[in-house]
């Protein structure tokens, strides 16, 4: 059985009691002091994250990661925990001078922080510092579905709340609209039945036409209309009086041919005086 090196009560007068430690490396027998029941518990996988066997305690990665951040400016927990104190990038670095507001004091031993750095904040020595005490801190924090009749102040955390709706309930998050796992499924539930199923409307069925009747239709409404021209024309000219005049007169629609005075084969030779031959126009038996 083996037990962190490092561990602590984190007290609040705003939430529940939640536990922090820290090991030289991951193993599969330790034990860890629960706040709950008072006793000693195995820490076991439990999905992605960390439980206590008792099943009182589980981890929260938000808290780890917050008192992450303010043990890398205390000097005394950093050195109890990874071993040595990264101290500032240059002799006028802030981080080489501690804080005097009282309101910035470590939550685990309670000593004055070194005052942020903005210039060597992502220094590669401050990367790896970070990188040591994520791999081996771990803060556990009370179960939520264990809370009966929870309050305001019997959060696990910061990072969970009551339930906007019920109550009754914590769950995770600190947003105002907060809701848990079973409000959450009744409100969708009542939702989905208010919403009205509105069919959509049905568009009339086209007719599909084909396109060589389409044509067709359309040269026949054409050859309507020039039929219906010519017929306007000729009731036009019958009403119009007939004038004497030469240039009023019509013309002769047949001028050449066999029908007429003038044969075809004049239009080819119109100077030659010949009668044509026999082979133009054969002579009837």
């Amino acid at each position: 059985m083996q037990r962190p090196t490092f561990t602590v009560v984190l007290t609040s007068a705003s939430f529940l009691n939640r536990r922090l430690y820290s090991v030289t490396d991951r193993t599969t027998n330790l034990c860890v002091e629960c706040t709950v029941c008072q006793c000693e518990s195995h820490v076991v996988p439990e999905k992605s994250s960390l439980a206590l066997e008792c099943g009182h305690m589980i981890q929260c990665t938000e808290c780890r990661d917050y008192n992450l951040e303010k043990i890398m400016r205390c000097e005394k927990c950093c050195k109890d925990i990874i071993g040595y104190f990264q101290e500032g990038c240059s002799p006028d670095c802030p981080r080489n001078t501690s804080t005097v507001k009282a309101s910035a004091l470590c939550a685990v031993c309670g000593s004055h922080l070194r005052k942020e750095a903005k210039c060597c904040r992502g220094s590669d020595n401050l990367k790896q510092c970070k990188k040591q005490l994520r791999a081996c801190m771990t803060v556990l924090v009370q179960r939520p579905t264990l809370i009966d009749n929870p309050t305001a102040k019997d959060r696990p955390c910061s990072h969970y709340t009551l339930c906007q709706f019920c109550k009754s309930s914590v769950t995770k998050g600190h947003r105002s609209s907060t809701a848990c796992k079973r409000c959450r499924t009744s409100k969708k539930r009542a939702a989905s039945l208010k919403v009205d199923r509105v069919e959509p409307p049905v568009s009339p069925r086209r007719k599909k036409r084909c396109t060589l009747g389409a044509l067709a239709a359309l040269a026949g409404q054409m050859v309507d209309e020039d039929s219906d021209d010519d017929l306007a024309m000729d009731i036009s000219s019958d009403s119009t009086p007939q004038n004497s005049s030469p240039h009023n007169s019509p013309p002769d629609t047949l001028r050449f041919g066999p029908k007429c005075g003038a044969p075809i084969w004049a239009l080819v030779n119109p100077s030659s005086e010949t009668k044509p031959s026999a082979k133009f126009f054969p002579q009837k038996r």
